[in-house]
């Protein structure tokens, strides 16, 4: 949300500025709180996007079926397409899990064709197909 909010901080401080004294204030916040919808409703069609066009990405061939993907694993491919790359310590800290959890959450994609391991050992990342 705070991606709307930056965007117009001019028009942010208008919707939150909705009176001179409390009593205005607690009177009418309709302003700010279409405002606040307004923006709300913004960042649900981007993640909706996000979703979707993460969604009808090809992955192999060879698979018939539709992928559903768990959070953690639209998380790490959010990652990856913003950021580049990832290793398996960025997966660590994006899912706040164990090692062998972010481990086997990469390999699930990589097994999934939606992702390729580059380098060896500690030095290894991810990379999208």
């Amino acid at each position: 949300m705070e991606d709307y909010y930056n965007k117009d901080r001019p028009k942010y401080y208008d919707a939150i500025n909705i009176g001179k004294n409390y009593n205005e204030r607690r009177d009418d916040f309709t302003r700010w709180l279409e405002y606040f919808v307004k923006g709300f409703k913004e960042e649900i069609d981007n993640v909706k996007a996000q979703v979707v066009a993460l969604s009808f990405r090809k992955v192999d061939n060879g698979i018939e079926s539709k992928v559903y993907l768990d959070k953690d694993q639209l998380q790490l491919l959010e990652f990856i397409d913003q950021v580049g790359r990832i290793s398996i310590k960025d997966a660590v800290d994006i899912l706040n899990c164990p090692k062998r959890t972010a481990q086997l959450k990469l390999r699930q994609l990589k097994d999934l064709g939606m992702i390729i391991q580059i380098g060896k050992g500690p030095s290894s990342a991810y990379v999208l197909k």
